[in-house]
């Protein structure tokens, strides 16, 4: 069964080859990972070029040319895909230890009436402190309405899921992810299956965090989205509020 892992990346020189080597270094071996590069200028590049398996069913696919944005990248690394499933792994991340692929793939396997597989997120700082760690807990259609949803990179569908559904939207800039976990759950009703346990470190900082301007303009696309999908303006808030408790149980205040 292969796996199809998407990179979309630019600019991050310092970052990149920790979450090359977090991939290669995955236990399980049938992998295509599709890295999206925006036309990285600061050598990026370079290390790119330079990511070589000699594992027979291990396929990198690199892609360099001016994109349209985050989306528009990982659309472009999705119609790439060949792989049963589709996993994302935003450059700077991590998998969280090198079983994470063989668990997924396996938890595929053993319950071959899913869709996806999703699991839990680890949250760290640039001195690599851990910031926020986000339990998910099994599936449950209630808790949309309280904000509840995947964490991107930890979500993991089968191939057929973006060919039914079509891929991410472009006319969000922040929370098209957003949208498209909803569009999976909620118009799909397609099957999830809860990993117990931590799969992915993300750095902090992404793209909703980088600013106050960002954070608003995340809380307009969120909105927006909730109200197209006529969940109540509570789920927003109730979503924040989710992070925000997060944070504050690993400093336990």
């Amino acid at each position: 069964m292969k796996i199809s892992i998407i990179t979309a990346v630019l600019n991050r020189k310092n970052e990149i080859e920790e979450t090359l080597e977090s991939l290669k270094n995955q236990t399980y071996r049938n992998i295509q990972h599709i890295i999206i590069d925006g036309g990285s200028t600061d050598g990026t590049l370079d290390i790119l070029k330079n990511y070589k398996s000699t594992v027979k069913d291990y396929e990198i696919i690199l892609m360099s040319e001016k994109d349209k944005g985050l989306y528009n990248a990982l659309n472009k690394g999705v119609s790439l895909a060949t792989g049963e499933i589709i996993g994302i792994l935003h450059a700077g991340d991590l998998f969280a230890h090198n079983k994470v692929l063989e668990k997924v793939v396996n938890s595929f396997k053993e319950k071959n009436f899913i869709d996806g597989v999703y699991g839990d997120v680890e949250f760290f700082n640039e001195s690599g402190k851990t910031v926020r760690i986000s339990k998910l807990g099994d599936f449950d259609y209630k808790k949309i309405l309280i904000g509840w949803h995947p964490t991107h990179p930890t979500l993991f569908l089968r191939k057929y899921v973006y060919d039914n559904l079509g891929f991410y939207r472009e006319d969000f800039d922040i929370a098209s992810d957003y949208e498209f976990i909803l569009r999976v759950i909620l118009k799909g009703k397609y099957k999830l299956f809860y990993l117990n346990e931590i799969l992915v470190k993300m750095r902090t900082g992404g793209k909703s965090g980088q600013s106050p301007r960002k954070f608003i303009k995340k809380f307009i696309e969120d909105w927006k989205i909730v109200k197209e999908y006529n969940l109540p303006f509570y789920t927003v808030l109730l979503k924040k509020l989710i992070k925000i408790s997060e944070i504050l149980r690993v400093f336990k205040i």
